[in-house]
């Protein structure tokens, strides 16, 4: 268990999708491992309580986490339309399926002393 006034301990599956706006779900590659501790994410960082909609959930097992969330339709759209996959995207195929390539980052200008290292 952790100690963390943030999250709200709870003992189950069950028990945290009550506290959640979408079912959670449990990983297959966590089968057989032993789970320490079931958190929901109910505060944020000045102690208001969440909206059910921004909740998340953490499973602690002994050595990894599993986090879990639901950002919603309008978060989802958000940083789908608004994040910048950098410039000049390439035609790839990876296992058999078509996708693009991007460089990292914005378009350096020609100018720019730092040449873009930042």
């Amino acid at each position: 268990m952790i100690d963390n006034p943030h999250f709200r301990e709870v003992t189950s599956w069950e028990e945290a999708g009550a506290w959640l706006s979408f079912t959670p779900l449990r990983p297959a590659h966590t089968a057989g491992r032993e789970l320490k501790s079931l958190s929901v994410f109910v505060r944020d960082h000045r102690h208001r309580e969440l909206a059910e909609a921004d909740r998340s959930l953490e499973a602690h097992y002994v050595d990894f986490v599993v986090s879990q969330s639901s950002p919603g339709p309008t978060e989802a759209r958000r940083k789908a339309l608004e994040v910048s996959y950098g410039a000049d995207p390439v035609e790839i195929w990876v296992g058999g399926h078509p996708g693009r390539r991007y460089e990292l980052g914005s378009r350096v200008p020609a100018d720019d002393p730092e040449g873009g290292s930042l």
